[in-house]
């Protein structure tokens, strides 16, 4: 049992510090800002960030990928939302690894 709830948190850890990792470029921290009130279509992120509709979707993939964005197709363009709950449930685990008595 020991083992398994080890095995478990270090699972849980290493989740944490991938999402958190995804958060670590300023580009892609800034298109999270950018899409959290609204959703955005990928070639408005790329004109406004002055990156390639490539880089955009790149690091939307990497959002996308950790629970901290969504996207949603309409017709021929690609539209980004903030997903809400993925950011919560972040803040909350990282709350609970290192403010909470353990």
């Amino acid at each position: 049992l020991m083992r398994s709830s080890a095995a478990s948190d270090v699972y849980k850890r290493q989740e944490l510090a991938r999402s958190m990792k995804s958060l670590g470029d300023p580009t892609r921290l800034g298109m999270l800002c950018c899409i959290k009130n609204q959703s955005t279509y990928g070639q408005e992120l790329s004109n406004r960030f002055g990156v390639t509709s490539t880089t955009v979707y790149h690091h939307m993939n990497k959002l996308l990928m950790v629970g901290l964005a969504e996207s949603k197709l309409e017709g021929n363009r690609v539209y980004f939302s903030m997903n809400r709950q993925g950011v919560s449930a972040l803040i909350e685990q990282l709350k609970r690894l290192l403010l909470e008595e353990s």
